[in-house]
């Protein structure tokens, strides 16, 4: 009986806690599996690997008609997640 099985995920919980049944390894963001990694339930390999950088974008329709609050918004976002250490 082949017990492995190819699992493609694109929720951080679910690789978690896929990776907490001993499914496999994962790149997931540090607010996901740092109290897993300091309980000792995880352990960080590759450490040294350097991975592309993943980017995130806003999406609206039209900077003409932008919504202050919107602008506002983007703004915040470029600030807050600028120096994130996900």
């Amino acid at each position: 009986m082949n017990l492995n099985a190819d699992i493609y995920c694109n929720n951080g919980d679910t690789c978690r806690k896929i990776m907490l049944h001993h499914g496999g390894i994962s790149k997931q963001p540090n607010f996901i599996i740092d109290h897993d990694i300091k309980e000792g339930r995880l352990s960080p390999i590759l450490s040294n690997y350097e991975i592309e950088d993943l980017n995130i974008y806003a999406i609206y329709p039209s900077r003409k008609l932008l919504p202050l609050r919107t602008r506002c918004l983007i703004d915040f976002l470029i600030i807050e997640l600028k120096n994130s250490q996900w």
